[in-house]
């Protein structure tokens, strides 16, 4: 499949990125394959325990008044948030900056589109996805935090991937891959890109996978039966539980730091849930691709109208109130800076 213009789109919020107005999905797997395609594939029974989704409908969280109506240089943010920094994505590149849009800077230069940027708990690294030119293939790349010494991590490894997030003792990499003949699941590799092991079936699809903050566990999207749904298991691939049922798209999930609960996307919305899936709930609305501050105060994700060019992200609190325009509202995939 020739995708010579690049676009992403987050299936939970739908989001582009454009080149020349072309509209293709992106999904999270290398071929760049249709959805429809992705969700025929086929899909065996898991051994689950889950709580499903609440049948009553719910009313939107309240939500306090943005501190301003844009986040952009100048702009006024909290105290607590305006000098949080984040890595995040432009269609050129993986940049670094403050919430209040303030000592915003390009960190990478790799031939291709690099994006899905993720810190090492220490602040020190980042690891991201890097498509090449002509958006056939891709992989897993590591630079430091101002983006000298990237490593194309896929000379290592020989598996294709992205999604990639680190382990939280910076020791291993998660992250979505394939090697020939394959499905697209989950992998774990050395951080040097060594020794690769596929942890889930090939029977399902996987993606966006999401260390727990004690490194024992592995939050993750199974694609199957048209469906996306949140699953965890044990860092060694054992232990498979579902933790949603949703009749659309639950996706990209992302653990607090004390390890208790999982935001996470549904379709155009926010949820929250326990760790063990119960307690699911909605935090916001016009909403994706969330990342949790690491003291556990902000959650910051993409709220740019669809379609929009240049994305757009907020920042909003655990509990629903707060939502604030960040980054001068431009950019995607947001990764708070520990």
């Amino acid at each position: 499949m020739d995708l010579p213009h690049r676009t992403r789109i987050n299936h939970g919020r739908r989001n582009r990125f454009w080149s020349k107005g072309v509209d293709r999905r992106d999904v999270p797997y290398m071929l760049m394959t249709s959805r429809r395609a992705l969700v025929g594939a086929a899909a065996a029974t898991l051994v689950v325990s889950c709580t499903g989704r609440p049948s009553e409908p719910l009313r939107a969280p309240t939500q306090s008044a943005p501190t301003s109506s844009s986040a952009g240089l100048g702009a006024v943010l909290p105290d607590d948030l305006r000098n949080r920094v984040l890595a995040f994505t432009l269609e050129d590149g993986v940049y670094v900056g403050r919430a209040d849009g303030s000592d915003v800077h390009r960190i990478t230069d790799i031939p291709g589109f690099e994006y899905q940027p993720d810190w090492t708990t220490d602040g020190t690294k980042l690891v991201l996805r890097v498509d090449d030119p002509s958006g056939q293939t891709g992989g897993v790349w590591s630079v430091n935090a101002d983006g000298s010494h990237p490593v194309d991590l896929l000379k290592t490894s020989g598996v294709s991937g992205g999604t990639p997030d680190w382990s939280p003792d910076g020791t291993r990499i998660a992250f979505v891959g394939k090697r020939p003949e394959e499905i697209f699941g989950i992998y774990v590799m050395s951080a040097d890109g060594s020794d690769p092991i596929r942890l889930t079936s090939q029977e399902y699809e996987a993606q966006y996978p999401e260390w727990s903050p004690d490194g024992s566990r592995i939050a993750f999207t199974v694609v199957q039966g048209g469906k996306f749904d949140i699953y965890v298991m044990n860092a060694d691939g054992s232990g498979v539980r579902q933790l949603t049922h949703s009749a659309d798209e639950d996706n990209w999930p992302e653990w607090s730091p004390d390890g208790t609960r999982i935001v996470y996307s549904y379709v155009d919305e926010l949820w929250v849930m326990n760790a063990d899936g119960t307690g699911q709930h909605r935090l916001t609305v016009d909403a994706g691709e969330p990342s949790w501050s690491s003291d556990g105060e902000w959650i910051a994700f993409d709220c740019a109208p669809n379609p929009d060019p240049d994305g757009g992200m907020c920042a909003i609190h655990p509990d629903g109130t707060g939502r604030t325009p960040i980054l001068g509202e431009t950019g995607s995939f947001p990764a708070w800076k520990p």
